[in-house]
């Protein structure tokens, strides 16, 4: 009986052994259709292609042989981006914020924005109010509008070719009031405006 210390080494130098002899080319399980397994006068575990009377014969399976398929086709190189494939990931109205109120007794409205990613060449951004074209610009990320009606208003930007006059990418509309001074809500400035009459 072999003892247990000897065990594992026995077990870790048959098993190096098998697939040794599995990872062989495919010529020579060819040449040698059988291999078999046997014990030596110590019990360690002998594999040949000689038969013995004690040894067993061990059933190797049929290896697979995969060939490649052959490429027919030659293979595109990679396209060069399209320049029409250009996009504006947004526009964003940064000021006055969404229903903002403004006070601005001359009727002056500041307008900012971002582009992203920045506006290119032979591009412009249209400020649209109240749903007229209020202004262009090509450079400044700002508009300034000067004698702003008092009351609610919308505001909206859009990307334009300049070119084709198509609008690449528009804004979300927002809303914002002016506040502006006026007689008719200030009794004291009425009354003085009649006595100088």
């Amino acid at each position: 009986m072999i003892p247990n210390r000897l065990c594992l080494p026995l077990f870790l130098s048959a098993a190096f052994l098998i697939t040794v002899l599995f990872m062989a080319s495919t010529d020579l399980i060819a040449a040698e259709d059988k291999i078999y397994r046997s014990r030596d006068a110590n019990g360690n575990v002998i594999f040949s292609d000689k038969a013995k009377e004690t040894a067993d014969e061990i059933d190797i399976p049929e290896l697979i042989i995969y060939k490649a398929p052959k490429i027919t086709h030659k293979l595109s190189p990679p396209k060069e981006q399209d320049a029409d494939k250009f996009s504006y990931h947004a526009i964003t109205i940064i000021s006055p914020r969404v229903d903002e109120a403004i006070r601005s007794n001359n009727g002056a409205l500041t307008v900012s924005f971002t582009v992203k990613p920045p506006l290119q060449s032979g591009h412009s951004v249209q400020l649209i109010l109240d749903g007229n074209l209020e202004q262009s610009t090509q450079t400044t990320t700002s508009f300034e509008l000067d004698n702003v009606d008092r009351g609610t208003h919308s505001i909206q930007l859009n990307i334009i070719d300049n070119q084709t006059r198509t609008v690449l990418k528009s804004s979300t509309s927002i809303n914002t009031t002016v506040l502006r001074y006026s007689i008719l809500i200030n009794p004291r400035t009425r009354a003085k405006e009649s006595q100088g009459d």
